[in-house]
């Protein structure tokens, strides 16, 4: 199954959008349709998905986003250098949930070798 070049561009717009209601709808939207990605779409939605939390300044979109990356690991595409984004957020600054999220994502890809080097 796929979601298709259409949807996929649509998704990659709304994650991107100025407005935080579009960028939170798109997380969900990505959360009802993980089961019909393919391993590109995967890999496109979770490298961006990594890149929006990590710059995320709306506490709600930056769970929206982390859980969708979370629901996406589902696929068994979702490669740790895609991730690697995520190394940017300040864990203290995250709500409970999102924080979850996070540790969870941590835990199962964010390995030492992705790390930034110290003092970075």
């Amino acid at each position: 199954m796929t979601v298709g070049n259409s949807n996929l561009l649509s998704l990659v717009r709304n994650l991107s959008s100025f407005s935080p209601e579009l960028r939170e709808e798109a997380a969900e939207t990505i959360c009802d349709w993980v089961r019909s990605f393919n391993q590109h779409e995967v890999g496109v939605v979770a490298s961006l998905l990594s890149v929006a939390a990590a710059v995320e300044s709306v506490p709600n979109c930056r769970e929206s986003e982390l859980n969708a990356l979370g629901e996406l690991t589902q696929t068994g595409f979702v490669e740790a250098e895609f991730l690697a984004p995520l190394w940017d957020i300040d864990r203290k600054e995250l709500c409970r949930s999102a924080g979850d999220h996070f540790d969870h994502l941590a835990g199962e890809y964010l390995i030492p070798d992705l790390a930034p080097p110290p003092g970075q």
